[in-house]
């Protein structure tokens, strides 16, 4: 498996203004029935950063 690094990299989507396009989300979601869209908190929001931080990646 990759670095937290990598792995973030991969995964993330870019956005505008702080908000996917639509063709992003609709990829996300596919054809799911549920979708829970919540927003986190900014502690949350930035632990995935506080930890590539600590390791040195």
């Amino acid at each position: 498996m990759g670095s937290l690094r990598s792995v973030l990299r991969a995964e993330a989507i870019p956005v505008e203004d702080g908000v996917p396009s639509d063709e992003a989300l609709f990829d996300l979601v596919g054809d799911s029935r549920f979708v829970l869209i919540g927003e986190p908190s900014a502690r949350d929001a930035l632990e995935p950063i506080r930890e590539v931080e600590r390791r040195g990646q």
